[in-house]
């Protein structure tokens, strides 16, 4: 009863913004099978990358997080929860838990990934990450 309008406000946005990632996290899990053998994307037409760093941004569904992904001199934004990006790091080779899943985090990592339209055309999203490829990969090796 004695609680302001804007406090009740900003309860309710914070507690639907938990909501939301309790949500996404679980069908996160269920798109993904099991950890570790979910069905992989082919990497046949990946191109270079590189994770930046990781940022939020207030949305209508509450605060979501992103990873800023440097495409061909374009900076896209791969959305999810803390777990499916932590997943989306592992795709990307970088599943040794050094990176922490919040906002402000630093990446700097090489990576490649698929992308495609979103659904009404207007953005391009990152489809799926890939790890880098190193020099022996690609046929070359340094001498």
């Amino acid at each position: 009863e004695n609680v302001p309008d804007h406090e009740v406000r900003r309860r309710a946005t914070q507690l639907l913004a938990l909501q939301s990632e309790i949500v996404n996290e679980f069908l996160g899990q269920e798109s993904r099978g099991n950890i570790g053998d979910h069905e992989r994307k082919t990497d046949d037409k990946a191109v270079d990358a590189r994770l930046l760093r990781i940022g939020a941004i207030d949305t209508q569904w509450g605060r979501r997080l992103f990873i800023h992904v440097q495409v061909n001199g374009d900076t896209l934004k791969l959305f999810g929860s803390q777990r499916q990006l932590a997943l989306a790091l592992e795709d990307a080779g970088y599943s040794d838990g050094r990176y922490r899943i919040e906002e402000g985090v630093a990446l700097n990592l090489p990576c490649r990934v698929t992308t495609k339209p979103s659904d009404d055309g207007r953005y391009m999203n990152v489809d799926a990450l890939f790890p880098a490829r190193n020099d022996r990969a690609n046929g070359r090796s340094r001498r």
